[in-house]
């Protein structure tokens, strides 16, 4: 009845790694009767996730640094935008008080230099 109940455990049960037994969780205690997984294949999972959680660490420092760098390019070209709206804002206003000013010298220098009667 027991190896019924084996057969129908590790052949039904939904693996997601291959383990050398099929059950998920399966503790291992060498007191346990039944379905009970070796130390040699439990150091082998524990070392495949040790090495899935490394990759996976990997991956969050690398999206990590992507963001970073984003994130630095992103106040780069706002401070560039900023320092070219202040000429889109106040350059013609400066360029138009630069003209009255040079327009007004002008009328200066012709009224002062004309001959007095």
């Amino acid at each position: 009845m027991k190896w019924i109940a084996l057969a129908l455990l590790t052949c039904c049960a939904p693996a997601v790694t291959a383990i050398p037994s099929s059950l998920p969780h399966v503790r291992v205690d060498e007191t346990l009767p039944g379905a009970v997984m070796s130390k040699d294949a439990a150091i082998v999972i524990v070392s495949k996730r040790i090495d899935e959680k490394t990759k996976c660490d990997a991956r969050v420092t690398d999206c990590e640094t992507r963001a970073l760098t984003a994130e630095h390019g992103r106040d780069e070209a706002v401070k560039l935008a900023q320092q070219h709206a202040w000429w889109g804002t106040w350059g013609p206003t400066a360029v138009l008080t630069a003209a009255l000013v040079a327009i007004g010298i002008g009328f200066a220098a012709g009224f002062g230099s004309a001959p007095r009667k």
